[in-house]
């Protein structure tokens, strides 16, 4: 429990949801990013996509710091997030894929803004890059802007769409809901999007 503004508020519940198919060379940095975060009102739920690589082997060395949930099959990206939505008991769900990062205070960040405002959707940016994880990531950043939209999709409004870059409310958001954009990165992308 805090205080904001003089009320007392429970504190959100997140629930990471990272999802991997064959990702073996880039799941347990992800997992570590996931595991990390310095907001302890978490947890972190691995679904395996039917992987036929070491995937499985590497995430059972995160013991119990995770919940490994193993698709008997290959079902999909869409379909793993929703497999490990339906395993989730947080308020909030934060979807990132095997081959990308949450920065080091990215659940940090959106316990300030859902706890402050409750927004239904924030989305955030990502930052691509290749070999080691810039230095400039692992710092709180000193400002952190967001805008609100009253409407998530509209004409001539750029967002590249992400799922490692969405955190979405468990409850049905209201007819009329705001919409939060974070102006910074929390996610970082390790490769070049790979289109299946």
């Amino acid at each position: 429990m805090q205080t904001v503004n003089g009320v007392e508020v429970i504190s959100p519940q997140f629930s990471v949801i990272v999802t991997c198919h064959n990702q073996a060379i880039f799941i347990a940095q992800a997992v570590k990013s996931a595991v990390a975060q310095s907001c302890n009102t978490c947890e972190v739920i691995v679904i395996d996509d039917a992987s036929t690589d070491d995937s499985v082997e590497i995430l059972k060395g995160f013991g119990n710091s995770i919940r490994l949930i193993r698709a008997p099959k290959n079902i999909g990206a869409n379909a793993a997030r929703n497999l490990g939505a339906s395993f989730a008991a947080g308020d909030y769900l934060v979807f990132l894929d095997g081959d990308d990062l949450l920065a080091p205070w990215a659940l940090s960040t959106y316990k300030i803004l859902v706890t402050a405002t409750k927004p239904p959707i924030l989305l955030s940016r990502l930052l691509y890059f290749e070999g080691s994880q810039p230095p400039e990531m692992g710092e709180f950043p000193e400002e952190i802007t967001f805008v609100e939209y009253a409407n998530l999709i509209q004409k001539d409004r750029m967002h590249r769409a992400s799922a490692s870059a969405t955190v979405s409310c468990r409850q049905q958001p209201p007819a009329i809901a705001f919409i939060r954009e974070i102006r910074c990165a929390t996610c970082l992308r390790l490769s070049p999007p790979c289109w299946r």
